[in-house]
């Protein structure tokens, strides 16, 4: 039973599994710890639910425009794989008054299982359009990202023909003085059929899935 359980959740973090890190790059210097939870749509005994994925985090703002961001996914410990994500936060447009830009995040996703032994790679990149309003600075988000799949095989030999995962976000961050939170809807995978898979995906179309996420970030200024 165990794995199979196992297996259900393998297969579902390989479909991204947290909210956005960078949507809007951080202040020189400027810090903040992060917290996540959410996941994929499925269907689990019949009834429709997105995975509680968890991961924690934490960012810097290590130079005007450029962000570093890292995260530790601690639902996937509790069956045995550790997978971290790491990335960068590139504003690579933003306009004079700094309320309308687009950041580049280019990052990896790391994967051990610490039963098997295996560590995997891949490859992500993401591009947010995010909108400032309001005296409170808020922000209104989407965009495109996807996750690179490197290995040419997938198991039991098959030729791997899934090289990209692909995923569309929108997403809404209520800024507070210290405390960010962030609710985020994603389509992912949706260039793939969602049938006759190991996890029963709840996705438009028979394509993809869907998936929500919950994020709270605590800033802690600058060094």
């Amino acid at each position: 039973m165990f794995k199979y359980m196992v297996l259900f959740l393998v297969s579902a973090l390989l479909l991204s599994c947290n909210s956005t890190r960078v949507v809007k790059t951080l202040d020189k210097g400027e810090q903040v710890i992060t917290g996540s939870i959410g996941g994929p749509a499925i269907v689990f005994a019949g009834v429709p639910m997105p995975m509680p994925l968890s991961s924690v985090g934490y960012a810097v703002g290590i130079d005007t425009g450029l962000t570093f961001a890292g995260g530790l996914h601690t639902t996937s410990l509790l069956f045995g794989n550790a997978q971290v994500d790491l990335s960068l936060g590139i504003n690579a447009f933003s306009t004079e008054n700094d309320k309308f830009g687009i950041t580049v995040s280019p990052g990896v996703q790391l994967f051990y299982g610490f039963y098997g032994g295996e560590f995997s790679v891949y490859p992500q990149l993401e591009a947010i359009a995010w909108k400032e309003y309001g005296k409170r600075n808020n922000l209104f988000f989407g965009g495109l990202g996807t996750w690179i799949e490197l290995d040419r095989e997938k198991a039991f030999g098959e030729v791997q023909t899934h090289e990209l995962m692909p995923y569309i976000t929108l997403g809404h961050q209520f800024t507070g003085e210290k405390w960010n939170f962030q609710l985020e809807a994603r389509y992912i995978g949706f260039t793939y059929p969602n049938d006759n898979i190991v996890v029963d995906y709840l996705g438009p179309f028979s394509t993809g899935t869907s998936g929500i996420y919950l994020g709270v970030t605590r800033k802690f200024g600058k060094k």
